[in-house]
């Protein structure tokens, strides 16, 4: 009878499925980020590609970047980053962090994330 708990192996995630993962989630914060930004930002902000719009060759550095790191802490840099650039646009700018870290939470327990 063992009493220890088997240590899970961490699941490896495929290409498609980081790329997935990427595109959701910059939907995701374009539409935080939209709710907040003045009128003209939202309609610039709607213009860009995000994930969409890189090359190939970009998508598969990202994606190697990714790997490397781990989808958590590029989660987390891309959201501190956003917050960065966003804040100072914003009047509201705690409750937009706190409802971007809300969804961040949300967003990795949707995929376990950890």
């Amino acid at each position: 009878m063992f009493f220890w708990k088997r240590k899970k192996e961490e699941k490896k995630l495929t290409p498609e499925q980081i790329e997935k993962i990427a595109t959701e989630y910059t939907d995701l914060v374009k539409e935080i980020t939209g709710k907040y930004l003045p009128r003209r930002m939202r309609r610039a902000l709607n213009r860009a590609k995000g994930w969409q719009g890189l090359s190939l060759s970009e998508r598969k550095k990202q994606i190697q970047k990714i790997t490397e790191n781990g989808v958590s802490s590029w989660l987390e840099e891309t959201t501190q980053e956003t917050i960065e650039q966003v804040s100072s646009f914003i009047q509201e700018s705690t409750t937009f962090e706190e409802e971007l870290r809300k969804a961040l939470r949300e967003f990795k327990k949707k995929w376990g994330i950890k």
